[in-house]
């Protein structure tokens, strides 16, 4: 939807796709000493951060935790979600059969004796290069 609706010069990077760096490597790769960095900590885990701040601090970069969601504050003509439930892609569309993806997730599960499992990161689910 981003590369739909944002403006050409803005460069829409999905890190599901194998060319695309971290965002790690992009602050590294286009920050310099005395910058500063604000992260949202309601959208990340407290352990990547962690790891980012010290790379970046050795780096002499910033970081700052902003408690409000700039998208959503400069995005004044946002469009609303749309709540259709889940979409099914075919084969064609995500490189592999979706029985066979949850045959595997299945098989998983069952090795390591679980009853359950928590899919808490799309690219968990839908990422055509899977490993």
């Amino acid at each position: 939807m981003a590369k739909n609706v944002l403006d050409p010069s803005i460069t829409v990077m999905n890190e599901c796709e194998p060319d695309t760096i971290s965002v790690k490597e992009f602050l590294i790769d286009n920050l310099a000493a005395g910058d500063w960095v604000g992260i949202d900590p309601s959208l990340h885990c407290i352990e990547s951060v962690q790891k980012l701040i010290k790379r970046l601090k050795v780096m002499g970069i910033h970081v700052a935790p902003i408690r409000q969601n700039l998208v959503n504050k400069i995005w004044k003509d946002r469009p609303a979600h749309q709540l259709k439930g889940p979409i099914v892609l075919s084969q064609e569309e995500h490189g592999r059969d979706a029985r066979d993806k949850i045959k595997e997730l299945r098989e998983k599960i069952a090795k390591k004796k679980c009853n359950s499992i928590l899919l808490s990161a799309l690219d968990e689910i839908m990422c055509k290069n899977e490993s």
